[in-house]
């Protein structure tokens, strides 16, 4: 009867550790796609902040191709006139 108990026990015990064991390294698992979730999104706002960046400077370029190209029909029309 004691031996049945003691084996028992140990088999609980076995349990014990292992489930614990398996819950720690979830948690850790978890931890871990916790920081993948922080580091994408910081690259995320990051490049929207690069977009963001980008679409300014694109417009700035357009801008300078109007002005260039109202000047350009500007001296034409004095070239011809």
């Amino acid at each position: 009867m004691e031996n049945t108990f003691a084996r028992l026990n140990d088999e609980k015990r076995r349990m014990d550790d292992d489930f614990k064991a398996r819950i720690e390294g979830n948690l850790t698992f978890i931890a871990g796609l916790r920081n993948e979730i922080d580091d994408s999104k910081t690259i995320l706002v990051d490049r929207k902040k690069q977009n963001s960046d980008l679409y300014l400077e694109l417009e700035r370029q357009k801008d300078t191709l109007d002005h260039r190209n109202v000047e350009l029909a500007r001296v034409r029309a004095d070239f011809h006139a």
